[in-house]
C-alpha cells in the first residue's frame, strides 16, 4: 500500500518538477539571451577602444549596460505587476535548484 503511495507521489512530483521546466524555460532563455548581450558588449568595447579611446568606448558600454539591466527589470516588474502566475515557475524552479545544492547526504 505504502509503495504504491509513494509512487503516486513521485508520478506527480515528476509531472511538476517537468511543468515548473517547462513553464520556467522561457525564463531560462530570456535570461541567457541578456547574459549574452552582455558579454557582447564587453567584446565590443574591448574592440571600440583602439578606434575611439577608453572614455569614449567606456560612455558607450555603460549606457549600453543600463539600458539592458533597464530592460530586463521593466520586464520582471511588468510580470510581478499584470501577470505573478508566470513567477511560479520560476520560484519553484529556484528552489528546487536551491534544495539541490544545499542538500547534504549525511556523511
Amino acid at each position: 500500500m505504502l509503495e504504491g503511495c509513494l509512487g503516486v507521489l513521485f508520478r506527480i512530483f515528476i509531472l511538476g518538477f517537468w511543468w515548473t521546466l517547462i513553464s520556467a524555460f522561457r525564463w531560462i532563455v530570456q535570461y541567457l539571451i541578456a547574459l549574452f548581450r552582455f558579454a557582447w558588449y564587453g567584446i565590443e568595447f574591448l574592440c571600440q577602444i583602439p578606434q575611439q579611446g577608453f572614455l569614449k568606448a567606456e560612455f558607450q558600454l555603460r549606457t549600453r549596460y543600463h539600458l539592458l539591466l533597464n530592460q530586463e527589470l521593466a520586464a520582471m516588474y511588468l510580470t510581478c505587476r499584470y501577470r505573478p502566475w508566470r513567477l511560479v515557475p520560476l520560484v519553484i524552479l529556484v528552489m528546487f535548484v536551491t534544495l539541490l545544492l544545499f542538500a547534504d547526504d549525511g556523511r
